[in-house]
């Protein structure tokens, strides 16, 4: 999921979309990324620990849940911003 996170901002950093929206999506994506690798240390510690394991793997579904959630609305808004932006001809 970091994968697909660092492919929207190299998607949107290729495309030159507006920048205010570029920006937004941009952050989004980034703040995504850095959701699902605590997501995944959060899994990694409620594996290797024998203490609270139920609370962070909990706490590391609502973290994923909610970078999938945000990684969504990323989508939505870069398929907004390309509906939007007339591609130029190709040469």
């Amino acid at each position: 999921m970091v994968g697909v996170c660092i492919t929207v901002i190299g998607i949107v950093r290729l495309l030159e979309a507006h920048e205010a929206i570029a920006t937004v999506i941009d952050d989004i994506a980034a703040v995504t990324a850095i959701m699902f690798l605590m997501s995944t240390l959060l899994s990694y510690v409620s594996l290797r620990t024998l203490r609270d394991t139920i609370k962070l793997e909990r706490l590391a579904d609502l973290v994923f849940l909610a970078g999938l959630i945000l990684l969504v609305v990323c989508g939505i808004m870069l398929a907004w911003e390309l509906g939007q932006t007339p591609l130029p001809p190709a040469t």
